[in-house]
């Protein structure tokens, strides 16, 4: 009876067992999470406080990089923007000046070319040479506007330069001008006028041309290989295509410039005759042999 007695006021008891339980278990739960809660500010919120902190220096001190950058990078292209526009002034300066002087030239050469064609006497049949002061004036012009015109494009005027004085009147008495010399030397400074212009078109954009001052090169070329009588070394050349009077001076350029090896070696006869010590006086012309075998032997390894 009593062991029923007990099991039976055990039964009545569980519920109240299992809600003691269930409070029990809730009131530990609470306490849990409450030493978590503790735990958690006492260990991680000083952790966040922290790393926010320094989450906010570091961008202050990014801004304050980034603005110091900023006024470089603004000041270094300000100071850009100002070598450019000067720079480009200077360029417009030096493009319109080439422009003017490409043109004087132009109109110089021109006009010394028109006075010898109209000095062709029809009934005589012959060619008059330029008077002294005509020649002295187109040499002026000419040397005066190549300040701003390419080493190469002097070099070239300086080609017209030198035909254009073989058929000036200097005044000597017993000087005889034949109707050929004189039309040659006008076939060949129509040819380097021609080839100017094409060269000053291309330096100004309006043309794209390679080729125009390497053909007044091969012409004087030709021209030096016949301007020197050195007996016994082969100058002038007896090669009949460098003959500078022989064909139209197109004809002498193609001819020249399909035979470049065998030029430069007449070239090199030559310039190795100027350079001995008794032609000392030829110094100037040996310089201009030797730019010129260069300047051939440079287009013969570039074509």
């Amino acid at each position: 009876m009593d062991i029923m007695k007990a099991i039976g006021e055990l039964v009545y008891n569980i519920p109240a067992l299992i809600i003691g339980l269930a409070i029990s278990y809730y009131i530990f739960q609470k306490a849990t999470e409450d030493k978590i809660e503790v735990l958690r500010t006492k260990e991680i919120e000083p952790f966040k406080e922290e790393l926010t902190r320094g989450l906010e220096s570091y961008k202050n001190e990014l801004g304050s990089e980034m603005k110091s950058h900023k006024n470089e990078l603004r000041k270094g292209l300000e100071l850009y923007i100002k070598e450019l526009e000067s720079e480009n002034a200077k360029t417009k300066i030096i493009y319109d000046h080439q422009k003017n002087c490409f043109k004087e030239i132009i109109i110089a050469m021109d006009v010394v070319i028109q006075k010898l064609l109209c000095s062709h006497d029809v009934e005589e049949d012959r060619y008059y040479p330029l008077p002294e002061e005509d020649y002295r004036e187109v040499r002026k012009k000419i040397v005066g506007e190549a300040l701003f015109i390419s080493a190469k494009g002097a070099r070239t005027l300086d080609v017209f330069i030198k035909v254009l004085s073989e058929v000036v009147d200097w005044g000597f008495e017993d000087t005889t001008w034949s109707f050929k010399f004189i039309e040659k030397r006008l076939e060949q400074l129509k040819f380097i006028n021609y080839n100017v212009q094409c060269y000053f078109r291309s330096e100004i954009g309006l043309a794209i041309d390679s080729t125009s001052l390497i053909d007044v090169e091969f012409l004087n070329a030709c021209r030096l290989l016949n301007s020197y009588h050195f007996s016994g070394v082969g100058v002038p050349a007896r090669n009949p295509l460098f003959q500078i009077n022989n064909k139209p001076t197109e004809q002498l350029v193609r001819d020249a410039k399909n035979s470049i090896d065998e030029l430069v070696d007449a070239l090199r006869i030559l310039a190795n005759h100027l350079g001995q010590k008794e032609n000392q006086t030829f110094y100037d012309t040996f310089i201009e042999v030797e730019e010129s075998i260069k300047i051939i032997s440079d287009f013969k390894i570039d074509n």
